[in-house]
């Protein structure tokens, strides 16, 4: 009865997070400054990782000569007093290209920027007052492999709307999930290890595993349906096997319990990640693929006129907000 009870508020914590997992993803909105002579492999490689998925997820693009300037009307991002402030910035210049000026306004208004460029002695030298803001990361990449993979890491860090990002953007969601479940393994490490009351630990745990669980699937940008809340529950209630596993041998183990908890609590939510990270990409992987399918059933022409890019009204500067395909060498 009292794991029938268990499992019952374990339902009802599921469900109550769920209402409100995807309801929280938030619109994004990246702006890209272009040298137009910056190399044309990581123009596309930028462009490749910049293709949304969500339709809340806004690019601007403009050419870095043209400075910094933000828009009003039109795009939700961090609101300034009289226009949409980006949540980050990429910059793609030359080795040659002058961009502090460009640097100093991104870091005032606290925007995370990152330098991309193939190799790290292309990047200027940046001062150190504008550096040691830690605002500004260089990402260097020889391939587009590496690119895509420190790009990931550097999103994953740069802005507290990671999980959104993930959702718009596939190619951050692996280092996404890795850093958001690094983050809930050390909480429910020090959960463990503080625990002074015997079974206190446990709903805290699992109050963050459910959470973890959910942003997960929001990071993968997929519906719940009854059949995946099954799943999630099966994944988060085998956490409390372990749990309780934990709990009878630290009783065993005097002064030391407090350590084995901790690392049951560590090692038990990298395992949890694990297994939902694993299910989410076979959603995933499986609606890409039905998604694939009837766009090809549908005629691949469609794809022209719906990867369109809106060109700005006021677009004196060359800038352009991208819909979902845009080559940014044209730029």
């Amino acid at each position: 009865m009292a794991k029938r009870n268990s499992l019952g508020k374990l339902a009802t914590s599921v469900l109550q997070e769920f209402r409100g997992s995807l309801s929280s993803l938030e619109p994004t909105y990246t702006h890209i400054y272009v040298d137009s002579l910056a190399s044309e492999e990581v123009i596309l490689a930028v462009h490749s990782y910049f293709m949304p998925e969500r339709t809340d997820a806004t690019v601007r693009v403009s050419k870095l000569a043209d400075g910094v300037s933000f828009v009003s009307g039109g795009i939700v991002g961090r609101t300034g007093k009289n226009a949409a402030i980006p949540d980050i910035a990429v910059i793609i210049p030359t080795p040659t290209s002058q961009y502090e000026d460009a640097l100093t306004m991104l870091v005032s208004h606290s925007i995370p920027c990152a330098v991309v460029v193939e190799s790290a002695v292309e990047a200027q030298q940046i001062a150190d007052t504008l550096y040691n803001t830690g605002l500004i990361s260089i990402v260097a990449g020889t391939t587009e492999e590496v690119l895509f993979d420190r790009l990931s890491s550097w999103i994953a860090t740069a802005t507290g709307k990671s999980v959104s990002f993930a959702a718009a953007y596939p190619l951050c969601r692996t280092q996404v999930v890795k850093q958001i479940t690094a983050a809930c393994a050390k909480e429910n490490a020090a959960i463990g290890a503080v625990a002074i009351v015997p079974g206190s630990d446990m709903p805290l745990m699992t109050a963050r595993q459910i959470r973890l669980a959910l942003d997960i699937t929001a990071a993968y940008n997929i519906n719940m349906s009854v059949e995946t809340i099954a799943e999630l529950l099966g994944v988060v209630g085998a956490g409390f096997g372990y749990r309780t596993v934990a709990r009878t041998v630290a009783g065993t183990v005097p002064g030391f319990g407090w350590a084995l908890k901790a690392g049951m609590g560590y090692a038990g939510t990298h395992t949890t990640a694990r297994v939902i990270h694993a299910y989410a990409r076979k959603i995933a992987e499986k609606r890409d693929g039905v998604a694939a399918e009837s766009s090809t059933k549908t005629g691949a022409s469609s794809a022209s006129t719906g990867a369109s890019a809106k060109a700005d009204t006021n677009s004196q500067s060359n800038t352009v907000e991208i819909a979902t395909t845009q080559s940014l060498a044209k730029r």
